[in-house]
């Protein structure tokens, strides 16, 4: 597997705030939206299921990489799909230590080696689907590897660092998830920092997208803060005719596409 370095995109992670669009790939008609959110510049990049996304999809999301100066991720998956397991089942066995650190390093490998194939080129950063790039020894898994393939893009941070955070979490009823991610990400910033892997500083973008009424009012609390640069907002913005699951209704991702395009 070759490094190629991205070097398309002209500010460091360090110096931007930048909004992040989760789950490209999984469906058509979110992509759509996604794709036009991209080109109206109303989002600066994708974190793309580089197992599911068709490769004509991926070369016509690498167009506008190339023409609007965004950025595409590898969203890395271990828990959507019929093989797969839940995410809260494996994230007891990643803290009791019950994780097959081969099985997952051949997934990463083989989602990296799909997501070159397709793009024709590497990541611009690496986050996780339901936040398991952070997860005990999965996290150790990922970090050695990207530094033996020498990677040069950049390694989502998931902690908040912020009071402003935890106040939203506690308003917007999403506390347990952000205090877990809070905990986790103290340990992933500590390992990256170790391997000289570069990362955000700051991370928002948790709401509650589970619940359309309370969610309107979160997006406008969530944009409204004076966000600090290093700064990474996740986004699922998409369609009210795609796919959708409890934790991410159509309706909620339709709410979100609508305010970011508004925005």
């Amino acid at each position: 597997m070759n490094q190629i370095n991205n070097i398309h995109f002209t500010a460091s992670i360090q110096d931007t705030v930048i909004k992040i669009a989760d789950d490209f790939g999984l469906d058509d008609k979110h992509d759509a939206v996604m794709i036009s959110l991209l080109k109206k510049n109303k989002i600066d990049g994708v974190s793309v299921f580089s197992e599911l996304i068709q490769s004509s999809c991926a070369q016509e999301v690498a167009k506008v990489r190339s023409e609007n100066n965004v950025q595409i991720g590898l969203h890395f998956n271990l828990t959507h799909g019929d093989s797969c397991i839940d995410v809260s089942p494996l994230l007891s066995n990643a803290i009791f230590r019950k994780i097959d650190k081969i099985k997952i390093l051949n997934s990463l490998h083989d989602q990296l080696q799909a997501f070159e194939e397709k793009f024709g080129f590497m990541p611009d950063f690496i986050d996780g689907h339901q936040h398991v790039h952070t997860f005990p020894i999965i996290s150790k898994v990922i970090i050695k590897t990207l530094k033996s393939i020498q990677f040069t893009g950049w390694v989502r941070n998931v902690g908040s660092g912020s009071l402003t955070g935890l106040h939203l979490a506690w308003k917007y009823s999403f506390l347990k998830k952000f205090l877990v991610l809070e905990a986790l990400s103290f340990f992933h910033r500590r390992d990256l920092k170790k391997s000289a892997l570069s990362f955000n500083k700051f991370f928002f973008g948790l709401l509650p997208l589970e619940q359309p009424k309370k969610l309107s009012v979160a997006l406008s609390s969530l944009y409204s803060l004076d966000f600090s640069t290093s700064t990474i907002i996740m986004c699922h913005p998409g369609s009210l005719d795609g796919n959708e699951s409890i934790e991410h209704p159509a309706k909620s991702r339709d709410l979100e596409a609508s305010f970011l395009l508004a925005n």
